[in-house]
């Protein structure tokens, strides 16, 4: 469950650097979590702001047009 007590840090420090070293290998990057409520988003906006230098907005956007 998404729960607003939930620590997402230890999740985002193993996951970003994972799909960065997937995508500079040019491999296919699939983010995935069973409920598909706010996690995978929340994994793609934060690879976006990290690597990506995007503002939250520019990459909660970005991220919508790609699963409305």
């Amino acid at each position: 469950m998404d729960l607003p007590e939930s620590d997402i840090v230890p999740v985002l420090a193993e996951c970003l650097p994972f799909i960065r070293n997937c995508i500079e290998a040019k491999l296919n990057v699939l983010v995935h979590c069973n409920a598909g409520v706010s996690r995978t988003s929340m994994v793609a906006i934060a690879y976006l702001m990290e690597y990506e230098k995007m503002s939250f907005s520019e990459a909660y956007e970005l991220v919508k047009t790609k699963r409305p």
